[in-house]
């Protein structure tokens, strides 16, 4: 038996996910769009409820803490290279940007963001490390549009 099969993992290349999901956007648009975000959100709310049930107080008590478990689960899921660029209390706003993101490698050229199953996995991380629903996300830079990098903006 496999390792992946007894530890209940499933690993997939970024390559190969990448062309799926460039292939289906391109024949299903915002329906699929939609679908990945929400996929993406149901994976990283999971992620997150897990992480928060082993490390509840320190992700809760210290800013540093969040920002690292968020950059290390990111990280070791395979998704992205990630720095959450600030978490600002008093404007209720999370702030994160993302270095060679699986989707804007093949989601590129591209008019408008294309990071859906991303900003999805981060809206349930956040919501499932800190109990917070995420009223509003957008990203705001996409590497498939030219962008340096991805950013995104998290409104608690």
């Amino acid at each position: 038996m496999s390792e992946c099969i007894r530890t209940g993992e499933i690993r997939l290349r970024a390559e190969s996910l990448g062309v799926a999901f460039r292939k289906l956007v391109v024949r299903g648009g915002s329906g699929v769009r939609a679908l990945y975000f929400h996929l993406g959100f149901q994976l990283g709310l999971h992620e997150g409820r897990r992480v928060n049930s082993e490390k509840r107080e320190e992700l809760h008590y210290r800013s540093n803490a969040f920002k690292k478990e968020v950059s290390r689960i990111l990280r070791e899921q395979g998704f992205a290279e990630a720095e959450v660029l600030g978490v600002n209390i008093f404007k209720k706003e999370i702030k994160v940007r993302i270095y060679e993101g699986f989707e804007s490698d093949y989601m590129t050229p591209s008019n408008e963001p294309a990071c859906y199953f991303t900003r999805g996995f981060l809206e349930g991380l956040i919501e499932g490390l800190t109990g917070l629903k995420i009223k509003e996300s957008a990203e705001v830079k996409c590497r498939a549009r030219g962008d340096p990098y991805c950013e995104m903006i998290f409104n608690l």
